[in-house]
């Protein structure tokens, strides 16, 4: 299973697109990895463990990067932070290209995301709303054909923590929509094409709080997901 900051991007249909993020390399801060199984938690897509992606918040300098090669290869990317009063943005993106070691073998890759975070009655609020688009060629991967696959993801999360009288809340609110179209002969798209589409939505709300020595936390979450 795949998250980002928490939240589920695996896709429930089609989980061969669990990579296709929309996270710039700037804007990691770190990878947790759970090993083995973590179903129990997360659900059974996490039988073989769980990888979440943190991202930086409130950055507060500009970083940059850039990258060449062989084949025409070459990429770039920055990642920025700013306050804006109480709060802080952060934006980041990047993008990478290269003419593929043979023919059909081509891709470019942007990503791009923006993080808010800022202070609400008694907690915090966190946005952050990231796109990443894929072309690449896929030549002889699926047939004996010069194919090409472009896919798209925009990804959007809401959360708000406060605590509430003696109850600490947390709320989040994510979704996730993917696009793929597959052309199996480049040179005459006519002869087949395959389009999908993805969208999948979730709610969470949390609850803890602590009753003499114990701690008790109640939940509830939901999870919508479509295929087109």
């Amino acid at each position: 299973l795949v998250l980002v900051d928490g939240i589920r991007m695996s896709d429930v249909q089609t989980s061969h697109y669990a990579l296709d993020l929309a996270v710039p390399l700037g804007s990691i801060e770190r990878i947790e990895i759970l090993h083995g199984s973590a179903s129990t938690l997360y659900g059974a897509d996490a039988v073989g463990g769980v990888i979440n992606i943190i991202t930086r918040r409130g950055a507060s300098a500009t970083v940059a990067r850039a990258s060449t090669g062989t084949f025409g290869t070459f990429g770039g990317g920055a990642i920025n932070g700013a306050r804006l009063g109480s709060a802080t943005l952060t934006t980041s993106a990047d993008y990478d290209q290269s003419d593929g070691y043979r023919l059909g073998t081509d891709y470019r890759i942007g990503q791009g995301r923006i993080a808010l975070s800022a202070p609400s009655a008694n907690g915090r609020l966190d946005a952050n709303l990231g796109i990443g688009i894929r072309d690449f060629g896929a030549n002889t991967f699926y047939a004996p054909y010069n194919s090409t696959e472009a896919t798209s993801t925009i990804t959007g999360d809401l959360r708000w923590a406060a605590a509430v009288g003696r109850w600490a809340l947390a709320t989040t609110i994510g979704t996730r929509r993917h696009t793929d179209r597959f052309t199996l002969i480049k040179e005459n798209p006519s002869v087949y094409e395959n389009r999908h589409t993805n969208w999948q939505s979730s709610a969470e709300v949390v609850g803890r709080t602590s009753v003499g020595n114990a701690a008790l936390a109640i939940g509830i979450e939901g999870m919508r997901a479509s295929l087109r």
